[in-house]
């Protein structure tokens, strides 16, 4: 299949996969902060948190095997992918192992000393952390099989796991939650649901990608090369989820449990709108891979079409929550919340722009092969976040949390895309297109976040949706794209003009 219908095939598969769960948090987490309150799910948010990370202690090599796996494929040397699978694999585990036993013995002391956690659910989230600890070596297990499916651009495969694993995450804590408010139960819930998953991946695994072999062949000779390569997206892999959950901890420790609650909502929010743009970048990945050794030009129309797909799908999502923050909080989960999170939400959903955009260097950067550049900019960042985290925090609490995340990854999209040029440099035209449109859309935040009456606030929304619709339909969309969406159009109107909606007539 052609790359770009390669790429639009598994964009769809990613966003199928990634719906689902948002679908679910929408209805389950009013439901759980209501039966588990808030200093509660403020804990469980920080359960998710270190589920969601877990993949941190492989050492980089689930994404070392995607890319060399997908790099084998696509020079047809299918002879060393077998123990190049098998051997990663075993890794892996093994570091899981070494990971879930860090975390089950500083559990205690972790929770205890975290900060601002009511001591009533101490107990509670030390039984659940190690429950989690067992976790971390299916999960990182799981990443490297979603891998191999990726490497084979098998995302049907992946997704048809993910999206009800997806689901279970919000639901199961939902359904133990009504009998009970216990965290451990949740943890196992989230347990047993990884582990089935996990064993269904294998299967797929042996059935999508026959040169893995039924047998499993491990040689210790090829773990030096896995490890090479993934030892720089170790340090991505430990320091970029490291900045990304830091400022919720920092949240428990400096301000409360309970502020935890309203952070980490606006966050997650503003995490699963991005599932356009992360489904795309997501199929960009073997892509990239495959094409690094036999075609750079194939890689530099896909780093072009791809920021601009990013911006256009990710600026009016981010404009609408920042125009919607308020009153959307205050249906969903009522006024008192709306208020104490609706600012930090705007200020994040103007990150989310921003970060949604530099997944497109951070992606083209790994996948051809040097980490080291987006490892040691994560590197040189992290001490300077802190510092910055703490300040802001300190001098503007919750919301200064969001604006310490926020320039962050501001500083993390121009680091990436400068590493980026140095490696091709034709691609300086689109990313300077792009890096205009982001500077020109921060007047229309500033004035949602601090206009003074609703008719500015939703005619700054209005104008500035308006004026993105222009910009898009006639400077990021080709022709051949807008010609084709003038097709769709038209076979549109004319299945109107043919099929028109007739009202049922009373009698």
């Amino acid at each position: 299949m052609h790359t770009k219908a390669l790429l639009r095939r598994n964009t769809a598969w990613n966003i199928a996969g990634q719906a689902v769960p948002i679908v679910a948090a929408i209805f389950a987490i009013p439901a759980l902060l209501a039966r588990l309150g808030q200093d509660r799910f403020g804990v469980l948010t920080l359960i998710w948190v270190i589920v969601g990370y877990s993949g941190l202690f492989d050492l980089g090599v689930g994404r070392a095997l995607t890319a060399l796996v997908a790099g084998s494929l696509a020079a047809n040397n299918s002879k060393e992918i077998p123990a190049l699978v098998w051997t990663s694999l075993a890794l892996m585990f093994i570091l899981g192992i070494a990971g879930g036993g860090a975390l089950a013995a500083t559990a205690p002391w972790v929770v205890h000393h975290l900060g601002r956690i009511p001591a009533a659910l101490h107990q509670d989230m030390i039984h659940a952390i190690w429950v989690l600890a067992g976790v971390i070596p299916i999960a990182i297990c799981m990443a490297g099989l979603t891998g191999i499916l990726a490497a084979a651009q098998r995302f049907d495969l992946v997704n048809l796991v993910q999206a009800p694993l997806g689901l279970l995450s919000y639901l199961g804590p939902l359904c133990v939650a009504i009998y009970s408010p216990s965290l451990t139960a949740i943890a196992v819930v989230l347990f047993v649901s990884r582990l089935a998953a996990a064993g269904v991946y294998l299967s797929m695994c042996r059935h999508a990608l026959p040169e893995m072999g039924r047998k499993a062949v491990v040689k210790p000779s090829i773990a030096p090369r896995v490890l090479s390569l993934g030892g720089w997206m170790t340090v991505t892999n430990i320091v970029s989820p490291l900045m990304a959950s830091l400022d919720r901890f920092f949240i428990a420790a400096l301000i409360s449990a309970k502020a935890v609650a309203y952070y980490a909502t606006s966050q997650e929010i503003v995490n699963r709108t991005t599932f356009i743009p992360v489904a795309l970048v997501t199929a960009l990945f073997p892509s990239f891979a495959g094409a690094a050794a036999s075609s750079a030009q194939i890689n530099r129309e896909l780093f072009d079409r791809a920021l601009d797909y990013v911006f256009l799908l990710a600026f009016p999502v981010a404009l609408l929550l920042a125009g919607f923050a308020h009153d959307g909080l205050a249906v969903w989960l009522g006024p008192e919340f709306a208020g104490a999170a609706t600012l930090a939400l705007q200020i994040l959903a103007f990150g989310m722009l921003v970060n949604s955009l530099a997944r497109v260097p951070f992606t083209f950067v790994q996948a051809v092969c040097r980490p080291d550049l987006s490892a040691k900019a994560h590197l040189i960042e992290l001490p300077f976040y802190i510092a910055v985290l703490i300040g802001l925090t300190k001098l503007l609490g919750l919301y200064g949390v969001a604006l310490a995340w926020t320039l962050r990854v501001v500083v993390d999209a121009a680091v990436l895309s400068y590493c980026s040029l140095r490696l091709a440099p034709n691609l300086g035209p689109s990313i300077r297109r792009i890096s205009w449109h982001t500077l020109l859309a921060c007047p229309a935040f500033a004035a949602l976040i601090f206009s003074s009456s609703r008719i500015v606030h939703y005619g700054s929304l209005a104008v500035m949706l308006a004026i993105f619709a222009y910009i898009g339909w006639t400077t990021l969309l080709t022709a051949d794209e807008r010609q084709s969406i003038r097709r769709l159009a038209d076979i549109w109107r004319r299945n109107m003009a043919l099929h028109p909606a007739t009202p049922d007539l009373e009698t």
